[in-house]
C-alpha cells in the first residue's frame, strides 16, 4: 500500500506522544497563537534552494506578524551543524540576514539534529498555545526529498508531536510549505496527495491544515 510506512510509524510514535502531552507543565508562557518559521536554503549542483521570490514572501509574512503582538514568534535557520533560532522579529530585516544566509550556499540540514534543537527550544521555554499553531516551512529540494523518504519527517509526525506538547487536540494547526517553482522533481499535486494521505492514516484526532505555496 502506498505510504504504508507512514501509518506503521505513526501508530508507534503517537503512543509516546499522548503520554508526553498529558504530562503537567509548570510555569508555562501562555499564548493564543504561535508562528514558527523553518528556513532551509541548502542547495548544490543538483538541488534548488530558495529564490528571491520566496525570500520576499518570507519577509512579507514576518512583517505581518510584527503588528500582531499577541502571537509568539520564532525563526529556525537550518544550516547543517550550525542551526540558529531567532526570537526577535526585528532581526530578520537586517542586511546581515540576507547576505549571511540567503546569498550563501548553506549546508544540507541534518533533520534529526534540527528536530532535537527545535524540540529542546520549545521544551525549555515551556510555551503553551491555546488557539492556533502556525508553521511556515521554506524548503529546498533536499528538504522535499526528505519528506517523501522519511515518514517521521520534520513536516509530518514532528509537527504533530510539537502541537500535542504545546497545546492539545483542540487547537488549530496550520502548516504552509513554500518552495521554488523551479523544483521540477516535486509537483504540487504529488505533495498534496502525500500530505492528504498522511492526515488520513492516523488515529490521532489532531489534524493538520496543509497549504502549499510555490513561487
Amino acid at each position: 500500500m502506498k505510504y504504508k510506512s507512514i501509518l506503521i510509524l505513526s501508530l508507534v510514535v503517537f503512543c509516546g506522544l499522548f503520554t508526553l502531552a498529558q504530562q503537567p507543565q509548570t510555569a508555562s508562557t501562555e499564548l493564543q497563537s504561535f508562528n514558527f518559521f523553518y528556513v532551509d536554503n541548502s542547495h548544490g549542483a543538483h538541488a534548488e534552494g530558495m529564490n528571491d521570490s520566496l525570500y520576499d514572501k518570507m519577509l512579507s509574512e514576518i512583517r505581518k506578524l510584527v503588528r500582531q503582538n499577541d502571537k509568539g514568534f520564532a525563526l529556525f535557520k537550518s544550516n547543517g551543524s550550525k542551526p540558529q533560532i531567532i526570537k526577535d522579529k526585528g532581526e530578520v530585516f537586517n542586511f546581515e540576514f540576507r547576505t549571511d544566509f540567503f546569498n550563501q550556499s548553506a549546508a544540507i540540514p541534518n533533520f534529526s539534529d534540527d528536530k532535537k534543537y527545535i524540540r529542546d527550544y520549545f521544551y525549555d521555554n515551556k510555551i503553551h498555545v491555546t488557539k492556533a499553531l502556525n508553521f511556515h516551512f521554506f524548503l529546498s529540494e533536499n528538504s522535499l526529498h526528505n519528506l517523501f523518504e522519511t515518514p517521521n519527517s520534520i513536516i509530518t509526525n514532528f509537527v504533530r508531536e510539537l502541537s500535542l506538547y504545546l497545546g492539545d487536540a483542540s487547537i488549530e494547526v496550520n502548516v504552509t510549505l513554500y518552495f521554488s517553482k523551479n523544483i521540477s522533481s516535486t509537483s504540487e499535486t504529488s505533495l498534496s496527495e502525500f500530505l492528504n494521505y498522511y492526515n488520513s492514516t492516523t488515529s490521532v484526532p489532531l489534524k493538520i491544515n496543509y497549504r502549499i505555496v510555490q513561487s
